[in-house]
């Protein structure tokens, strides 16, 4: 939503190699539950809902352009986040 993405991208990498290595952990101690798995699945979607809270975020505060002829844009503001909101209930 602060427009950085590079650092939302870097983040999401070491995020993602948490969340696989703890799982992994857990089985080659033989520590696993279901509460961990439920607990794993509930922090993932939690994880995804604020990345595309920060997207639509991010969307929704840019300043679109058209350039060409006609000045005729077929993106918005507005299309972005359908499309955010979209890709989130998908």
């Amino acid at each position: 939503a602060t427009h950085h993405p590079i650092w939302g991208g870097v983040l999401l990498v070491v995020f993602g190699l948490f969340d696989t290595l703890d799982g992994e952990l857990a089985r080659l101690q033989g520590r696993t539950s279901h509460s961990g798995m439920f607990l794993d699945s509930v922090t993932d979607r939690i994880k995804e809902v604020l990345i595309y809270i920060g997207l639509v975020g991010a969307a929704t505060s840019m300043t679109v352009t058209c350039t060409g002829i006609g000045q005729n844009c077929w993106y918005s503001t507005a299309t972005y986040t359908v499309l955010l909101v979209v890709a989130l209930g998908g």
